[in-house]
């Protein structure tokens, strides 16, 4: 140990350079302590310097200096101070913390009237301020009329004890432990015309100085700590605002998915009192007079009713087959299993299907416009996507227009097409096209669900793919299908 200031221990490490060590803080200043804080013992009251010590604790990188905060001390053993570090032509603020001699020109000196009192000694020492302290034993040393017992501006000494790093605004402090490890190596002889009352006038005013420079390093800690603490709570009060911002951000996101709840809620009963009314009152009709009149119709009327019969409850099939997928896809229950598969074979069968399917009402054209071999997709999920959108472009086009599909291969993307010339969707419902249980304006009593499009759209993203729609009232539609097919 080299020396102890106020709550610091000095100390020249046996693993490294010289340190400044203190008590381990609480965790932050303004903060109440923790109850399992740890408490650091007291330090012996015969600490003397030279002792070796041993310290556990934590490292500190919070200055230019070297410091640590203990959490454990121990006095291992007395000893001596370990030999002084000469600073030479070096900066002493370099060695901070550490035992060292140096050497400086006065600048004013303030000598100790009284046994047990500091003398104060101003150094410039390498370019910087040293403020000297030295500690006059109580009823010993020199009498304060020795001429040795004073320094005159410009005396060039050199002195001996532990320098103390600068506080923010304040000079280096050396502590100097007896007035032997204090010498003066030449004397500034043209000075000495002033008395010594004379130089303890001016030295008065020097000390003063210091005095007003140490207030003014007070007010500007006072200072950094408050506006620390202002710094802090506007710290805490921004992290308030920003979790009320969240909170109210999460809130008005939940009444949207809350509103948007209540219109697809709104929708599918309209859907369902709608879709579903039709084929239930087909069906009730044809059952009632086949239950009343059943010997009294001929065979081509009963036949008929039975056709009804079955169309009706295809049709009611049809639309919850629908409400199901879209279900088995918002679930993630639709997997994506990509296989070899021939395009123009899938597109040429597709055809064929939806002419069967549509009682050809419309003609469909299948044209593969290049080489589409090699391909991978799920046939299972192109199918749903085609199949509906063969199956709009006949619905909403008038009997014998014709309906056009088309493949063709950019790269590594197959793009495909499905064009009619129906009524169109009016402008004004293309953003809501791939929402749940939404129609177009224009539709009229054309029959349908508004979940075609949704599935398809859920189904072109298990692909990784897009689809777009380019309308205009009146003229037609074409949908545009995109997805990675090849490697």
């Amino acid at each position: 140990m080299l020396a102890q200031r106020g709550d610091y221990i000095y100390l020249r490490s046996e693993q490294g350079p010289a340190l400044r060590a203190s008590v381990l803080q609480p965790f932050h200043a303004s903060a109440p302590q923790h109850p399992l804080e740890l408490i650091p013992p007291p330090l012996p009251e015969s600490l003397s310097p030279g002792d070796r010590v041993e310290l556990v604790g934590s490292p500190l990188v919070v200055s230019p200096f070297l410091q640590m905060s203990w959490s454990a001390f121990h006095r291992l053993s007395s000893g001596e101070l370990p030999p002084p570090i000469n600073t030479g032509d070096r900066n002493p603020a370099a060695l901070a913390c550490d035992h060292l001699t140096l050497k400086g020109s006065v600048l004013w000196h303030n000598p100790a009237t009284a046994p047990g009192t500091m003398d104060q000694l101003a150094l410039d020492s390498g370019g910087s301020i040293v403020h000297a302290e030295i500690l006059r034993a109580a009823g010993g040393g020199a009498s304060t009329s020795d001429p040795i017992d004073y320094f005159y501006p410009g005396d060039l000494v050199e002195a001996t004890g532990v320098l103390f790093p600068a506080e923010t605004g304040s000079p280096l402090t050396l502590m100097v432990h007896s007035r032997q490890d204090l010498r003066r190596l030449a004397a500034a002889v043209a000075l000495r015309r002033l008395s010594p009352t004379a130089w303890r006038w001016i030295t008065g005013l020097g000390s003063g100085l210091t005095a007003a420079l140490a207030g003014a390093w007070w007010l500007q800690r006072q200072v950094r700590q408050r506006t620390k603490a202002l710094a802090m709570s506007n710290a805490t009060l921004r992290e308030e605002v920003s979790v009320r911002e969240k909170a109210e951000a999460d809130l008005a996101r939940a009444l949207a998915q809350e509103r948007d709840l209540s219109e697809l809620k709104n929708r599918f009963v309209s859907m369902v009192s709608h879709e579903f009314r039709t084929p239930l009152g087909i069906t009730m009709s044809a059952v009632e007079l086949l239950q009343h009149y059943e010997d009294r119709l001929p065979p081509q009327e009963k036949a008929q009713l039975f056709e009804d019969i079955h169309s009706a409850t295809k049709n009611m099939a049809g639309l919850m087959e629908e409400v199901l997928l879209l279900g088995r896809v918002d679930a993630g229950k639709l997997g994506f299993k990509p296989t070899p598969l021939d395009l123009e074979a899938f597109g040429n069968k597709l055809t064929d299907e939806a002419l069967s399917a549509t009682n050809r009402r419309c003609s469909i054209t299948w044209m593969a416009e290049n080489d589409l071999s090699g391909a991978h997709a799920d046939e299972s999920l192109l199918r749903y996507i085609f199949t509906n959108l063969l199956g709009n472009g006949v619905k909403y086009s008038p009997a014998g227009a014709a309906v056009y599909f088309r493949a063709r291969r950019e790269g590594s993307m197959a793009v495909f097409s499905v064009q009619d010339s129906g009524i169109g969707i009016p402008e004004e419902d293309l953003p809501l096209l791939f929402e749940a249980f939404h129609r177009a304006s224009n539709v009229d009593t054309i029959p349908g669900t508004g979940l075609g499009l949704v599935i398809s759209k859920r189904c072109v993203e298990l692909h990784r793919g897009s689809i777009q729609v380019n309308s205009k009232t009146g003229e037609g539609t074409t949908f545009t299908v995109r997805i990675p097919a090849w490697d």
